[in-house]
């Protein structure tokens, strides 16, 4: 009790706002009603003592807060407080300081820290080994820590045992436990617990533990920290760290496995279970939720903010806002999504965001959310800027268009404006054109006009894509199955189809005429390849041309035709073809062909699988034919016929391959292969004379001549025909051999007259051999019978030869080798070798073409291994090298004879490389290597006594002495003599080779080799390694190291690493890496160049790195990269130029241009261009340009991005050509949506401005009216450019067509003339200037001549007109008018409406010359629905249903008309109705009977008037029956020739007949009359008579 009563005279314990009573040790505070009273303060019988608990658990207990005053003065005590909140006591450590007279200074003397007060008194302390009673610094219970030593009555500061390292700095109730090396700088109440390398700054009661206390565990945390604030916590489960609390209030980081995260300060704010993510600011924000694991995240400011199982997502300020993916719920599920300010918003798809919303859910990736757009088009200094809206699905296209609701729901894109609402109900029935006036008719009559010269409107099939090009407009406007157009594919159409792409980088002038899928460039839209010009595919189903460039390609259809690459090529049609890389090839039809790289100007047409990889080579059809190998080879101009499985080698050019099967053996030049040969003589004329067409086979190999009488014979045994005599047969007159037969060595020639003749083939006068000399030895090319001890040459080895001696042996396609004699000698594998004699001699030098070349003369047992290699006359040598000659010894004799005026002496001559000759006499034959190999080496070779050899040796400036066993020396001068490759050069210490004239001149200088290399004597420990007339002319440590013609001059330290004719002239420390023509010179100290004649002068410190003509002056610290012409002048140090051409960076300092051409920075501080071509920086700091062309910045912190042609006009400002917004995105098209009751969307309304401020609405396209009701336009006019409709109400409609949208159309020559502005409209069209208001509407080379006026041509090819008025041509092929006047040509070929003729027209035919005013020309014509054809105008009714029309009508049938109806068919008036009855067949006379039709005949007496016909098939529903016409009868006919002679109905059924009926109860019925008499069927005209008669 003595520490507590101790306390207790010493403290009164209080509760601020409370009343304490003291009641010996128990100590209450006062109750209340609700809470009748609580201990404070109790002593327990064992002596445990606890404040506001009664249950004290050591010697005392706190529970809560708990506040010390009334310290007494001049009290000594003071109470400390463990991390487990026991209280100890001791004696207060004060200094004593007089507070009038303060500590002024202090002195530390190793461990004597020295306080000085006012007066010059002095405190000690042994700070080392004690801090002492008067230090206000002591150990903690850790190793090597401290704590404060407080001078008050606050509970101290605890450091326990097992913190090593650490240290408190100051505050109070600071506590650290279990921690290696962690730190609390002060504050009041902090804890680091169970972690390491952490550290508190300050601030109350935060805490880095090793869990959360709450939870029951325990969690590592290290290299954390926490700056400040209150009640802040770090926690984690594993060791993991590098977490950081900067202030704030109860902010936590529930590390985890986490690391990395932040909260820099805000109101319990949470970072739960994450890596890399921060909050800064604002209140209750969390990231994380200890389930889903979320990195890379921030949220800065606002309240109550959510982000979990997300990465690299962002919230900044707002309330209630969350990034999580509710529906799914994982870890990372969302990715960069972003919240920007706004409340309650939910983003749950990746790549989102919203900014500044209220309760928005995003439902898409990709895409951006808000409420509300403020876009200020105008800048703060005058400027304005565009909103541009873009992309495949945006659908900009041309100019003029207008931002278009496609769905009502907002979702908008680029649509024509001008838009003519038209009643669904009452459709487009009609229309016409006048000039550039379309007229459009509905259901009612009502017209709707449209100027379609200034605008494609929205009645039109094409719409503007890329540059100058055209393409179908689809429904759907970029969505799937819309066609595409690259910008950069100029002049460019695709003509209709589904899913086709120009995706390119251009030039341009491509047309894709239409199919589906196909493609020239990219298949992705995002993602262009090559470049293309002047291609085409005309359609089929996914063609492509892809790869590098296409020029003049053409793909005319097919299925999955492939051209990569190459030019000029062609694929018409088939399956699957494919060019890749050849240039100006060909496949027509097939499936599966392709030609290869190195298939140029060759062709493949049609078959299945055939190859070529060679040149002006040809396939013509068959299947898995190959011409040329992968591998590449000499084979060109070769070609196979058909057939299959058939291949030309390597080798085989000129070859040809025809109509065969598995010929792939190939492989001789100029050569026909064929299984077999018919060869008819005859002609095509015969008999008549010269059409004989005899075999000819000619040629020196074929050896004719030069009589008649040769015959054809197996040259060697392989096929291989030539002429030859065959001697001694006996002459067989009038009769011919017809056959032979051979039976052993006996032949047996047969004759045609039945005669035989025999000869021995082995030995006798007719055979092909002719024994010799000793057994079994031949002379012949081939082998005689195989016996015992013969020779042999097997049948792999052609043209080879033994003339003599035993069982020698060629094998092994050792053709072109001989063996001359000799026992048991081989050749094998071994081409082009020869054994003369001897025995047991080997040759065997394999490896196909490359094989043999051996010889071997005379010996024994000697074997040559190695090509082009000789054994001489020697016995058991096997050669180890190739062209060498062996032998066993050597005697040359040199005195050669006279006798055929040679000289008299022949010296035996060793020279060559290797032998190292010359270049001086006096050279000795050494052994240069132990192995025997001699050269040529200089003399002055020490001989020493092999018994007694050299033991040590001293070298005194050249003087070499070398000591031996017995002590004697001998010297040698190694300055002047060597015996190896070098030799002393002229300059001190300096050597040079002894070959090849270099001169080493300077003193301490090397030539390592090389040939006339040379060191001046001014130079100094230089050297030049090898290469070729390379020259040091001075200075100290400059190398060459290789190359030819490289030159240092002067100065020291530079380098040469090799190149030809470089140049480092009068600098220090340069290096140039190879290269041609570069050039180092002035002070460019520590510079270096590669490439090719690139240029550093006066220039330090600077390198040109690769490329060519690039030159830096007057400019340190500068680079250029690469590239050519490029240029850093005119002191522009630490500038760049990383690569291009034609760049220049002058006066300019810390200046880049990186790539492109022509790019300038002149007179510019911190100046950037970026690629593109021709844009220049003038006298402008901090500004830059990045891509586009011919762009200028004249004014400070500039940016032009990415356009062209434009000219800054202010500082700080970026310039480029409209804001460039792309709705695609790696989550596929985003459509721009802007929507809400303010937005008013609806279905095809226009985003247009409500005022003069910018602000934007959906409203309907301004001058589009939508008619309600009954009410119709009924007319409409034009004055000017005023379109007027009219309804029928009488309200009007106005517009001016000629100010709004811009025009596919272009002034032509002449007065008010048109023409398409694109090819795709339209290529060499032309109008003469002497004509007035026409047009030309797409087509090529359609002229419109002089005199003509408001006339057109719409499309076609080649149509013309000249003369007239009012005239139009549609489409089709070299059809014209002349001198007409309202004349119309309607597609066809080759027609004209001939002069002076006025209304005419011709519709779709071909040859057609109209002669007659208003009328109309056709071939066929078939007319759905009713048709009137009326000599007068009935435009008062709308209805055919009248009887008042008055008809005209002429029909005329040419007799080559009639002539074209055949056997069996008809034409004219046909009805498709009825039933068929027995008997029914094509050409039958048939009656309708009952719905039926029967075979008709004049005996039947019931239905004799009755309809008739001629059945057209066999089946009246389907193929029809004629009615009244023209027709051919064959089958059924039975009809005399009689030419206009009445036809009628036949006895027979089904028949037609001339015979008058006579019988009695037969009926006569006209049908028809003859009108023709020709064969096969008589042409008659088809009329039945509805009147018959019957015979009485």
């Amino acid at each position: 009790m003595g520490n507590l009563n101790k306390i207790f005279n010493s403290l009164n314990v209080v509760s601020e706002g409370a009343t304490y009573n003291t009641i010996g040790l128990l100590v209450s505070k006062s109750g209340t009603t609700a809470n009748p009273g609580v201990t404070s303060f109790v002593v327990r019988d064992d002596s445990k003592t606890g404040v506001n608990t009664i249950l004290p658990t050591s010697m005392l207990t706190v529970s809560g807060d708990c506040r010390v005053t009334d310290l007494p003065t001049g009290g000594s005590l003071m109470v400390t407080a463990d991390i487990m909140g026991k209280l100890h006591t001791s004696v207060m450590p004060v200094i004593e300081v007089d507070p009038n007279c303060p500590i002024v200074s202090a002195t530390s003397n190793n461990c004597i820290l020295t306080l000085i007060n006012c007066t010059g008194g002095t405190i000690t302390a042994d700070t080392c080994n004690t801090f002492g009673s008067v230090s206000p610094y002591k150990y903690g219970q850790g190793w090597d820590s401290i704590i404060p030593t407080l001078p008050s009555i606050f509970f101290d500061n605890f450091v326990d045992a097992s913190s090593t390292l650490s240290n408190i700095g100051g505050g109070a109730v600071n506590s650290i436990s279990g921690t290696s090396t962690g730190n609390i700088a002060g504050g009041v109440g902090n804890v680091i617990s169970g972690a390491h390398c952490d550290g508190i700054g300050s601030g109350y009661y935060n805490q880095i533990r090793l869990g959360d206390v709450l939870a029951g565990s325990y969690h590592p945390v290290g290299v954390s920290y926490i700056a400040g604030g209150y009640q802040n916590l770090i926690s984690g489960e594993t060791v993991s760290g590098s977490h950081f609390i900067g202030t704030g209030y109860q902010n936590k980081i529930m590390a985890g496995t986490g690391q990395f995260d932040g909260i820099m300060c805000g109101d319990r704010n949470e970072v739960r279970y994450s890596n890399f993510s921060a909050i800064v600011g604002g209140g209750q924000n969390i990231i994380g939720d200890g389930i889903y694991q979320s990195r890379f995240n921030f949220i800065g400011g606002g309240e109550f903010n959510l982000i979990k199982g997300s990465k690299h997502s962002s919230i900044l300020g707002g309330s209630g806002n969350t990034i999580y993916d509710n529906t799914v719920g994982y870890n990372n599920t969302v990715r960069f999504g972003a919240i920007v300010n706004g409340s309650d918003n939910l983003v749950k798809h990746s790549s989102s965001a919203v900014i500044g919303a209220d309760g928005r859910t995003t439902d898409k990736t990709h895409v951006t959310y808000t409420n509300g757009v403020d876009i200020d088009s105008d800048l703060f200094n005058g400027g304005t800027r565009y909103l541009k809206y873009h992309g495949s699905l945006a659908n900009p296209t041309v100019p003029g268009r207008v931002l278009t609701d496609v769905d009502g729901l907002g979702n908008a894109v680029w649509l024509p404006g001008g838009v003519i609402q038209t009643d669904p109900n009452c459709p487009i029935v009609s229309a016409t054109s006048n000039n550039c006036i379309l007229t459009l008719i509905n259901c009612t009559g009502g017209t709707i006009t449209a100027d379609t010269c200034n605008t494609f409107g929205s009645t039109s099939p094409y719409e503007y894509r890329g540059v100058n090009s055209i393409s179908t407009v689809l429904p759907g406007n970029s969505n799937p199955g819309d066609n595409f157009i690259k910008n950069s594919m100029a002049w460019s159409n695709i003509g209709g189809g589904y899913e086709n792409k120009l995706n390119a980088y251009g030039p341009g002038y491509n047309n894709v005429s239409g199919g589906y899928d196909n493609v020239i460039g990219g298949t992705n839209i995002a993602i262009s390849l090559g470049n293309a010009a002047y291609s085409f595919i005309g359609g089929g189903y996914s063609n492509r041309l892809t790869g590098l460039d296409h020029y003049y390609d053409v793909i005319t259809g097919g299925y999955k035709n492939r051209l990569n690459s190459g030019g000029f090529t062609f694929i018409g049609g088939g399956r699957e073809n494919i060019i890749t890389g050849a240039t100006s090839a060909g496949i027509v039809g097939g499936k599966e062909n392709m030609i290869y790289t190195s298939g140029d100007q060759s062709s493949i047409v049609g078959g299945y699988r055939n190859t070529v990889f060679s040149q002006s080579s040809v396939i013509g059809g068959g299947v898995d034919n190959t011409v040329g190998d992968v591998l590449g080879g000499t084979t060109q101009y070769a070609g196979i016929f058909n057939g299959s499985g058939n291949t030309i080698g390597r080798t085989a050019e000129y070859s040809a391959i025809i109509g065969s099967r598995g010929i792939n053996y190939a492989n001789s030049r100029e050569t026909t292969y064929m299984k077999g040969l018919d060869a008819n003589t005859n002609g095509y004329e015969y008999p008549l004379v010269g059409s004989d067409r005899p075999f000819k086979y000619h040629g020196t190999y074929a050896n004719p001549g030069p009589a008649p009488g040769k015959v054809l014979t197996d040259s060697d045994g392989l096929g291989n025909a030539v002429w030859m005599d065959l001697p001694g047969i006996p002459s067989v007159t009038g009769c011919s051999i017809t056959g032979v037969t051979v039976v052993g060595c006996v032949g047996t020639y047969i004759t045609d007259c039945g005669t035989t003749i025999t000869a021995d083939t082995c030995g006798g006068t007719y055979s092909p051999y002719r024994p010799i000399g000793g057994i079994n030895s031949i002379t012949t090319t081939l082998s005689p019978n195989n016996t015992f001890a013969s020779n042999t040459i097997d049948i792999t080895s052609s043209y080879s030869t033994i003339s003599a001696g035993m069982t020698n042996n060629i094998s092994n396609q050792s053709s072109w080798s001989n063996v001359v004699g000799g026992i048991n000698n081989s050749i094998d594998q071994s081409r082009l070798s020869a054994i003369l004699i001897g025995r047991d001699n080997l040759i065997s030098v394999p490896g196909g073409t490359s094989a043999g070349h051996g010889v071997i003369l005379n010996g024994a047992y000697n074997t040559v291994s190695h090509s082009h290699s000789v054994i001489m006359g020697a016995e058991s040598i096997t050669t180890d090298r190739q062209n060498t000659v062996f032998m066993n010894g050597l005697d040359v004799f040199t005195n050669a004879s006279t006798v055929f005026g040679g000289a008299s002496q022949q010296p035996f001559k060793y020279h060559g490389t290797f032998a190292n000759q010359g270049p001086a006499p006096g050279k000795i034959l050494i052994d240069s290597d132990g192995l025997g190999n001699a050269v040529w080496a200089k003399g002055g070779t020490v001989q020493t006594d092999p018994n007694c050899p050299i033991v040590s040796a001293t070298s005194d400036n050249c003087v070499l002495t070398l000591i031996n066993c017995t002590g004697g020396t001998l010297t040698a001068d190694t300055c002047g003599v060597y015996s190896g490759p070098y030799r002393a050069g002229t300059g001190a210490n300096s050597i040079e080779p002894v070959v090849g004239f270099s001169y080493s001149n300077g003193p301490y200088t090397n030539i390592g080799g090389g040939v006339s290399n040379v060191t001046h004597q001014s130079s100094f420990y230089s050297n030049i390694d090898g290469g070729s007339s390379n020259f040091i002319s001075g200075g100290t440590g400059n190398v060459i190291g290789g190359g030819m013609s490289n030159t240092i001059k002067d100065y020291n330290l530079s380098t040469i690493v090799g190149g030809v004719s470089n140049n480092i002239d009068s600098t220090y420390g340069a290096t140039i890496n190879g290269g041609k023509n570069n050039l180092i010179k002035g002070a460019s100290w520590y510079s270096s160049v590669g490439g090719y004649q690139n240029t550093i002068e006066e220039s330090q410190r600077s390198t040109i790195g690769n490329g060519s003509v690039n030159t830096i002056t007057t400019s340190d610290y500068s680079v250029i990269g690469g590239g050519y012409g490029n240029n850093i002048k005119e002191n522009s140090p630490t500038g760049t130029i990383l690569n291009g051409q034609g760049n220049t960076v002058s006066a300019s300092t810390y200046s880049s241009i990186l790539g492109g051409t022509g790019g300038l920075i002149e007179g510019s501080l911190y100046g950037s261009i970026v690629g593109g071509q021709n844009n220049h920086i003038h006298s402008a700091d901090v500004s830059i340009i990045v891509n586009g062309y011919n762009n200028n910045i004249l004014h400070d912190n500039s940016v032009i991005l990415g356009t062209a042609n434009r000219t800054t006009s202010l500082s700080f400002t970026t310039y480029l050509d409209g804001l460039d917004v792309d709705s695609v995105g790696q989550g596929g098209a985003r459509y721009l949506k802007y929507h809400g009751a303010l937005a008013n969307p609806g279905t095809n309304k226009v985003l247009t401005s409500v005022d003069n401020l910018g602000n934007a609405v959906w409203a309907n396209p301004a001058g589009v009216t939508n008619l309600t009701g009954d009410e119709v336009v009924v007319s409409a006019q034009t004055s000017g450019c005023i379109l007027t409709l009219t309804t029928n109400s009488g309200s009007t409609i106005t517009a001016n067509t000629c100010t709004t949208y811009s025009s596919p159309y272009t002034d032509g020559q002449g007065t008010s003339n048109i023409r398409p502005v694109a090819p795709g409209g339209g290529l060499q069209n032309t109008t003469d200037i002497n004509s007035w208001y026409n047009g030309i509407q797409s087509g090529y080379m359609n002229h419109i001549g002089r005199f003509t006026a408001r006339s057109s041509i719409l499309g076609g090819n080649s149509n013309s007109m000249s003369g007239s008025n009012y005239s139009t041509i549609v489409g089709g092929a070299v059809n014209s008018i002349k001198d007409s006047t309202g004349g119309v040509i309607v597609n066809g070929s080759g027609n004209k409406i001939l002069s002076g003729i006025d209304g005419a027209a011709i519709i779709g035919t071909s040859t057609v010359e109209a002669y007659i005013d208003q009328t109309t020309y056709m071939k066929h014509q078939q007319v759905h629905g009713r048709t009137r054809i009326s000599s007068e105008e009935y435009n008062d009714t709308n209805s055919l249903n009248t009887s008042s029309a008055k008809m005209t009508l002429d029909v005329v049938h040419d007799t080559s008309t009639i002539d074209a109806v055949t056997s069996d068919t008809s034409g004219g008036e046909i009805v498709r109705f009825g039933g068929k009855g027995s008997g029914y067949a094509t050409g039958a006379l048939v009656q309708l009977r009952g719905g039926t039709w029967e075979l008709a005949k004049n005996t039947d007496t019931t239905k004799q008037g009755n309809m008739l016909g001629i059945a057209l098939g066999s089946n009246p529903s389907n193929e029809g029956v004629l009615i009244r016409g023209f027709s051919r009868p064959n089958t059924f006919n039975n009809i005399s020739s009689d030419i206009g002679q009445p036809i009628y109905v036949g006895a027979t059924s089904g028949t037609f007949t001339t015979t008058v009926p006579t019988s009695s109860g037969n009926y006569l019925r006209v049908v028809g009359y003859q009108v023709r008499g020709l064969d096969g069927g008589i042409p008659i005209y088809f009329n039945p008579e509805s009147t018959y008669i019957t015979i009485q």
